[in-house]
């Protein structure tokens, strides 16, 4: 727990959280949260940029609002590391089916 963690530590350590903060306030987290197209951006930008062959590709869960805002954001990061790059992405239709990935 971050009790437990500054209790050892003190304010020696920081950590930083993305899209969820800590339960209780406290002076060693920061946390950080991203709108839906944010993240895919950078999730996409860092895909792009490590692309060995110029295709990357995004599997997202169910088209629901918030994730077509990410897959947007995904694919313009993309573009954005990589003009270059094809983006494939498919919908699976399911956040829970084994058969589908």
């Amino acid at each position: 727990t971050i009790a437990a963690i500054k209790a050892e530590f003190g304010n020696t350590v920081t950590m930083t959280t993305i899209d969820q903060g800590p339960a209780q306030p406290s002076d060693i987290v920061q946390a950080f949260e991203f709108k839906e197209d944010e993240g895919g951006f950078v999730a996409g930008y860092l895909a792009g940029s490590y692309s060995r062959t110029k295709i990357v590709g995004g599997i997202f869960g169910v088209p629901f609002d918030p994730l077509r805002r990410f897959r947007a954001g995904f694919i313009n990061g993309v573009r954005m590391a990589c003009e270059e790059c094809q983006v494939i992405s498919q919908y699976l239709w399911s956040f829970s089916s084994g058969q589908r990935g």
